[in-house]
């Protein structure tokens, strides 16, 4: 299992955190709704994301903390990651405001990010009344610095409305 230790930074993210100050960073985008969709846009969104996780390291580590609390939290590979849990949706009712969806983002932005996992959550969000989707993001700023964030836009996003091939993740050894 390999380990790749905190920076002192990075780790003070986590060890100032509390429910009321929360050390996760969150973004709201909108998309256009593709023409062709019907139904709900969150499986294509889970799809888009298990074929690009392994380009950014973000999505498939977790924390582990080291032995008596003697050093800094370490990542470590996550295994098989939850995108049921890490990728959900929300519906707006009627009529889909800017209004209502600021405050679902607010709701989703609280509570702190569950340690045990990869922290990071994505919710998608439909029912806005321009026809649109929100894509909100929480990601734990222990995870996410400037060139973090940089590497999961570039493994998420596309220039073009027709997503970039992406090469396939390399199988990974049972003997490591």
């Amino acid at each position: 299992m390999a380990l790749k230790a905190l920076s002192g930074l990075d780790a003070g993210f986590l060890y100032i955190e509390t429910p009321e100050t929360l050390m996760h960073v969150g973004s709201l985008c909108s998309f256009e709704r593709p023409a062709d969709l019907r139904g709900s846009f969150l499986p294509r969104v889970r799809k888009h994301i298990a074929g690009r996780m392994h380009l950014a390291p973000i999505f498939t580590r977790r924390l582990a903390l080291m032995p008596l609390d003697l050093g800094h939290p370490v990542w470590v590979e996550a295994g098989k990651v939850d995108l049921d849990y890490h990728i959900q949706g929300v519906t707006l009712p009627a009529p889909g405001t800017q209004a209502q969806l600021e405050h679902a983002v607010e709701r989703l932005h609280e509570g702190t990010l569950d340690r045990d996992r990869p922290l990071w959550q994505f919710t998608v969000i439909d029912g806005l009344k321009s026809g649109q989707v929100g894509f909100y993001a929480k990601i734990h700023h222990a995870a996410l610095d400037g060139q973090g964030g940089i590497a999961v836009a570039q493994a998420l996003l596309d220039a073009q409305p027709k997503p970039r091939a992406v090469p396939r993740a390399a199988a990974k050894s049972a003997a490591a």
